[in-house]
């Protein structure tokens, strides 16, 4: 790896430093290989002690920034799904529970405080469909692409999150209300834009979402505020789906 690599090459340096100094105190103090000037060959002996120190605390700050890129390579696997690049459903709960304490925190000192909070949650019409008609490998196709409209519209400050199968979710933070429906209605129109392609080619389907979306000022309590978003993604599903749901 390289890391082990790092480390081997550090070993060989410190090695060489530790034989140079060797070398260098017995030409100085002992037997004198070459009639050179003092100063000179304190000077050169300063100067390759110096590069190999050099060399050493390079190597080293390499070495953390590798297990730092490792470290976080690590947690984006724990915390993306591997398919879409979204958030997971694990990381969405652990931000949820954030967001809590964030606005417990912001109300008990500042009352007046005005949130703009929002969640959707976003269904995939008929996907089963799709997987029974072309396999599941375009279904993936077609997450993938639905995953990468979402992320081309919404802001990096939001948490988009494939929530389970099909279903996707969206945390709108800092986004009024009114932000949040234009950003859905985007993300409708792109997908009936959009054509869905294959290694064969061009996928002859129209491909739809549901929506059910609940804003902070509805719903204090941030958990029924997603089984609000939800319940209202559900009735645009039972309502002949291609909708979304906005509350009042």
């Amino acid at each position: 790896s390289i890391t082990l690599s790092l480390r081997r090459k550090m070993i060989e340096v410190m090695i060489l430093l530790l034989l140079f100094i060797a070398s260098f105190a017995h030409m100085k103090f002992v037997a004198p290989l070459y009639d050179m000037d003092p100063i000179l060959v304190e000077k050169i002996g300063l100067l390759n002690s110096a590069t190999a120190l050099f060399s050493v605390l390079f190597m080293q700050f390499h070495n953390f920034i590798e297990n730092e890129n490792l470290k976080k390579k690590l947690q984006e696997m724990s915390e993306l799904d591997p398919l879409t690049g979204a958030y997971n459903r694990r990381f969405f709960n652990e931000y949820l529970d954030i967001e809590i304490k964030r606005l417990e925190s912001l109300s008990r000192y500042d009352p007046s405080n005005k949130t703009n909070f929002g969640i959707a949650m976003l269904d995939v019409d008929d996907f089963k469909k799709i997987n029974d008609s072309y396999g599941h490998l375009v279904g993936d196709r077609v997450l993938v692409d639905v995953a990468h409209i979402i992320k081309s519209v919404i802001f990096e400050r939001d948490i988009f999150c494939r929530y389970g199968g099909e279903e996707f979710s969206i945390l709108f933070t800092h986004t009024s209300k009114e932000g949040a429906v234009i950003a859905i209605e985007k993300i409708r129109e792109a997908l009936l834009r959009h054509t869905f392609m294959t290694d064969k080619g061009k996928l002859d389907i129209q491909v739809t979402i549901s929506v059910g979306f609940a804003y902070f000022h509805e719903e204090t309590n941030v958990y029924k505020l997603l089984e609000l978003a939800d319940q209202r993604l559900y009735k645009a599903k039972a309502d002949g789906k291609n909708e979304a749901i906005y509350g009042e």
